[in-house]
């Protein structure tokens, strides 16, 4: 998928995590000397997210439950496979957050306007359905509150 023309995945994002073999060994700003070092072993991910599409979903009047507790997002680990690459392959990462079940309808309307940089809502209701043992301890991010009458959107 083409995300931006004239792009350079090693020098137009803020900030790298450099992993070596499955291990953080750095974090950079500029990841050329690393593409330079392994060359065409090199692989650049660029991982869609959920912060780009609150801004609109703030405006359509509904909460983002971890802004207004003033945490991070809470993420989980699933069961859900992504699409394997070569050797590359892992399970789903997703964020959470909680709607009442007419507002999670009107979220979905509003995160499938962003393919490029996250996409809609993978999931809504039972954690356990998609692995997520329990949904008070995040594997990334904070717990936040999640109210009657509200279902764990992701």
């Amino acid at each position: 998928m083409q995300i931006a023309n004239n792009a350079n995945i090693l020098t137009d994002i803020p900030h790298y995590y450099i992993y070596e073999y499955g291990i953080k060994t750095d974090e950079v700003l500029n990841a050329t000397p690393y593409y330079d070092k392994l060359g065409k072993d090199a692989v650049g991910f660029l991982i869609g997210c959920g912060f780009s599409f609150e801004k609109a979903v703030l405006k359509a009047g509904l909460e983002i439950r971890h802004i207004t507790q003033h945490c991070n997002v809470p993420m989980y680990k699933t069961n859900i496979a992504c699409k394997n690459y070569k050797r590359m392959n892992g399970n789903l990462v997703v964020s959470m957050r909680p709607f009442k079940s007419d507002d999670m309808q009107k979220a979905y309307t509003i995160t499938k306007e962003f393919p490029k940089v996250h996409g809609e809502l993978v999931f809504h209701g039972n954690p356990q359905d998609i692995g997520i043992k329990d949904i008070t301890k995040p594997d990334y991010g904070d717990k936040v509150n999640i109210y009657d009458g509200e279902i764990p959107v992701f």
